[in-house]
C-alpha cells in the first residue's frame, strides 16, 4: 500500500482498531484510544511494507501485541483475590443473565491478567467464533501448538474457576 492511502484506511478501519483495542484493555475508553493511536501510528510507519489483503490480520496482531506490550510495560494490570473471582451466584436458582456477564467478565479479566496469550486465544475460539487454523495462520504457529496453549489455558480457568466456567461454556 502507499503512504497516500493512510487517510482512507483509517477512516475505514478506525473503529474496527477501537473496538479491538476496547474489549482488549477490559472496556477503558481512554486506554482504548491510546491504543488505537499507537497503532495507526505503527501502520502509517509501515504502511508501505503492507498488502491490502493482509490489512485486517495486521492490525489485529498489532491491537494485540501493542495491548500486551502495554501492561508488560505498566502496573495497570487489576489485581483480583481468588475470593472476587469465585463469586457467583448459587446453582440451584435461574442465573441472572448479567450476573452471568460479570462472572464471565472476571474470568476473561483474571486470564488475561494470567496470560495475555492465553486470553487471546480463548476470546477469538470462544467469543469470535476463529479456527484453530486461523489463529495459526495469524500468529506463525502450527494448529498443535494452538490447540496446546488453549488446552493449558482451559485447565488453568478449570483449577481457578471449576465448574462454573465449564456451566458458561469458557471450557
Amino acid at each position: 500500500m502507499k503512504r497516500s492511502e493512510f487517510e482512507r484506511v483509517y477512516k475505514e478501519k478506525a473503529v474496527f482498531v477501537y473496538q479491538e483495542a476496547y474489549y482488549q484493555v477490559g472496556n477503558n475508553h481512554a486506554l482504548a484510544e491510546d491504543i488505537t493511536q499507537e497503532v495507526f501510528l505503527k501502520l502509517y510507519i509501515s504502511i508501505e511494507k503492507i498488502r491490502e489483503d493482509d490489512l485486517k490480520g495486521w492490525l489485529k496482531t498489532v491491537v494485540r501485541n501493542t495491548t500486551v506490550d502495554y501492561f508488560r510495560k505498566s502496573s495497570h494490570i487489576k489485581e483480583l483475590s481468588l475470593d472476587d473471582l469465585l463469586e457467583f451466584p448459587a446453582k440451584d436458582g435461574a442465573k441472572d443473565l448479567e450476573e452471568v456477564h460479570r462472572f464471565e467478565d472476571k474470568v476473561m479479566d483474571a486470564l488475561f491478567a494470567h496470560n495475555p496469550e492465553w486470553y487471546y486465544l480463548v476470546r477469538e475460539t470462544k467469543f469470535n467464533d476463529r479456527t484453530y487454523k486461523e489463529l495459526a495462520a495469524e500468529l506463525g504457529t502450527t494448529v498443535g501448538h494452538v490447540g496446546v496453549k488453549l488446552h493449558r489455558a482451559r485447565s488453568w480457568l478449570h483449577k481457578q474457576f471449576g465448574d462454573e466456567a465449564k456451566d458458561l461454556g469458557i471450557l
